[in-house]
């Protein structure tokens, strides 16, 4: 015997909305039940002034006042701009801001912008070439702001705010930085399903030991790591096929 069940088709309203014109703009600030068809909560690269909806804009070139009236454009002439960081420094002598917007040229060398010097225009304080689009990051090492250049293709370099860079030899290849209860964790193309860790509160040392650096090995069927997040006293691993998370320091167990 068969006992058919017909499923209740969920009932469906029509509702017509007419749009005089576009000059009401965006709101992004009101819930959408408290806003007018002919206002946008979000829109990009067009505008609606005249009532019609008309191709706008985009992006302008990133243009820095140097207080006379004049501007500096942030561009590498002929070289494209691949990444850009922020660098926030305090200088360690005299405790004044030298913050720092840091600019990758599409020929992988180093930029840079001093952020309450625009007057300096933009230098460029590592003309050594990467093999690769580093990743970067900020680090407070030793009482001082520095910033870590690495990539999968690379060695380590350290920019102290000063000079050229420190690069590290030992520590090659690392990418996908994070830092997490004062560890610096990298991932590898030599072997992607291990995370690596620096020693407590050195970035620079990835020496393997009890005391030093260390690395945990995923040897499961989640896949490739391909991620680290450090989020609310935790770090998570993204990997092709889970998520895994990390409790405690670099001794805490992982949690699927």
């Amino acid at each position: 015997m068969f006992h058919s069940k017909r499923l209740l088709a969920k009932r469906t309203v029509q509702k017509k909305l007419t749009v005089s014109d576009f000059a009401g703009g965006q709101n992004s600030i009101r819930d959408d039940a408290y806003i007018d068809a002919s206002v946008a909560k979000l829109s990009y690269n067009v505008k609606g002034e005249s009532g019609a909806l008309k191709e706008y804009g985009g992006v302008n070139p990133l243009m820095l006042p140097l207080g006379d009236g004049t501007f500096l454009q942030a561009s590498l002439g002929s070289y494209k701009i691949k990444r850009i960081w922020y660098y926030r420094r305090t200088d360690p002598v005299t405790k004044a801001n030298d913050d720092r917007i840091i600019m990758l040229s599409d020929r992988l060398r180093l930029y840079c912008i001093y952020v309450n010097k625009l007057i300096n225009g933009i230098v460029c304080f590592d003309s050594r070439m990467f093999n690769d689009v580093p990743d970067a990051i900020n680090y407070r090492l030793n009482g001082e702001d520095v910033m870590i250049f690495s990539s999968a293709l690379d060695a380590m370099r350290i920019y102290y705010g000063s000079g050229t860079p420190v690069v590290y030899e030992n520590n090659f290849g690392f990418y996908q930085l994070c830092i997490h209860s004062d560890r610096l964790f990298a991932l590898t193309k030599q072997d992607e399903k291990t995370l690596f860790f620096s020693d407590d509160l050195n970035p620079a040392n990835f020496n393997i030991s009890l005391d030093e650096g260390g690395f945990v090995s995923m040897a499961d069927d989640r896949g490739a790591l391909l991620k680290t997040v450090s989020f609310l006293n935790y770090l998570y691993i993204f990997r092709s096929y889970g998520l895994c998370r990390k409790s405690g320091k670099y001794k805490g167990n992982l949690k699927n």
